[in-house]
């Protein structure tokens, strides 16, 4: 369970439960809780009649009310002030109480079924936050790399002069950097790619390293790299909270990474329809929209001549990211996939299109893997060892466990963490720079993207 466990969530639930209780009755005592006046005694008529209580009856009368007085004043809180005021008060810190603990319940129930924070020390920012530098195992086919975290990359060394090319007078540039920093830091502009074949379109962010603005035929030949959010996100968040931007180019400039252009986006052109990248029977084809129609539309854009494919997504755009290298090798040599999994989702956002065994099966990574040649494509999974549910850990060790040669996979371990921004910046790094690796270590470029 999430940082709570299952103590916490049941002290949560007995909470939430007795205490609007509590409520309730101390409400009804506060309103009818002014002891009962004692009552007049009665002059005594002329002429007895039988009506009247004996003495013995008027005694316990009497008591009953002082036992009712006492039972309504049961929960009063000796604060100062009139009486009314101390009900009003106490009354208040009930109700506060009773919507405090339901709160909690909920968020508690939240966490333990979607992991988001897995330790009392993620939620109040006391984990560490120190990046992983090295793998944790190694699976499949032996890799041809060295360790990248070693320096495998040439470090920023530009041949070309510097340049900013005409048509970046038509580009929407974020605020991230200046015009005049794009030899230096790059550039992110926003886009709007509609596919020719598939007719989808979703808005994009576009990180230009600062390769890309330079002269000659070396500044157009880069990789690029889709990046995901999860479901449902934004990608905003990619720069903002994620920071890719900002970790690419510290890799790139400490010689780790070398430039990549970066498609940063959602998993979902048919938001809110999640089809989980996939190609759906007599749907939207999503798959296609990310394999095919996404680069040609960006190389076209501006002007590139890519020397490799590459996808990083978390969660579902993790999930997203590996079936993109399973389902087309010879482009998506790499992928990694942060809190990620291999069987798509079946709720109620996907709407059902994976109630065949067919659509599950052509979408469930570990039985592409299973059923079809070997891919000879490079995966990276990321993930907390206390990370639990269907993109936990148990999950990508499944996945891993099936992994074999030609197919290569690496492991990146946190010891703890959730499903959360957090763990991911600590993987994020070491990530761009194995994607790095494996993607400037094609021999060849990979065969046009046929739209």
């Amino acid at each position: 369970m999430g940082p709570s466990g299952t103590l916490t969530t049941l002290v949560a639930l007995v909470a939430a439960v007795v205490l609007p209780i509590v409520c309730l009755r101390f409400g009804n005592g506060a309103r009818s809780g002014r002891p009962a006046a004692p009552a007049a005694t009665a002059q005594a008529p002329e002429t007895p009649t039988p009506q009247t209580p004996a003495p013995d009856t008027a005694v316990a009368a009497r008591r009953r009310g002082a036992r009712r007085a006492l039972r309504s004043n049961r929960f009063r809180v000796p604060l100062p002030g009139s009486r009314r005021v101390r009900h009003k008060m106490a009354r208040l810190g009930l109700v506060m109480a009773c919507q405090l603990s339901g709160v909690m319940f909920v968020g508690i129930v939240a966490n333990d079924w979607g992991q988001f924070y897995t330790s009392w020390s993620e939620i109040f920012g006391l984990s560490s936050t120190t990046p992983l530098t090295s793998p944790t195992r190694h699976f499949g086919a032996p890799s041809a790399l060295g360790a990248p975290e070693s320096g495998t990359a040439a470090g920023p060394h530009y041949s070309g002069a510097p340049e900013i090319p005409p048509q970046a007078a038509s580009w929407k540039a974020t605020s991230w950097s200046a015009q005049d920093q794009w030899v230096r830091r790059g550039a992110i502009v926003s886009a709007n790619i509609t596919g020719a074949t598939t007719g989808l379109s979703e808005s994009v962010l576009v990180y230009l390293p600062p390769a890309y603005f330079h002269t000659g035929t070396a500044a157009r030949a880069l990789p690029i790299l889709e990046v995901l959010t999860g479901y449902p996100g934004t990608a905003t968040h990619l720069v903002s909270n994620l920071k890719y931007p900002d970790r690419l180019l510290a890799d790139i400039q400490s010689g780790q990474a070398r430039d990549m252009v970066m498609v940063m986006l959602q998993p979902a052109p048919t938001f809110p329809w999640d089809t989980e990248c996939s190609n759906v029977p007599n749907g939207p084809q999503a798959l296609t929209y990310f394999t095919t129609d996404l680069p040609n539309s960006i190389s076209a854009q501006f002007g590139l001549s890519p020397t490799g494919y590459g996808a990083i997504g978390d969660s579902t755009g993790g999930y997203c990211a590996v079936k993109m290298s399973l389902v087309d090798p010879s482009r998506f040599t790499a992928g990694a996939m942060l809190s990620g999994y291999y069987a798509p989702a079946t709720d109620r956002t996907t709407q059902g299109i994976f109630s065949t065994s067919t659509m599950r099966n052509q979408n469930n990574l570990v039985w592409l893997i299973n059923h079809q040649p070997i891919p000879k494509v490079a995966l990276l999974a990321c993930t907390s060892r206390t990370e639990a549910g269907s993109d936990g850990f148990a999950v990508n060790q499944r996945l891993l466990a099936a992994v074999k040669a030609p197919m290569s996979a690496d492991e990146l371990l946190l010891p703890s963490g959730g499903h959360n921004f957090a763990a991911w910046g600590r993987e994020i790094p070491y990530a761009l720079v194995w994607l790095s690796a494996h993607l400037y270590a094609q021999t060849a470029p990979p065969p046009p993207v046929m739209g």
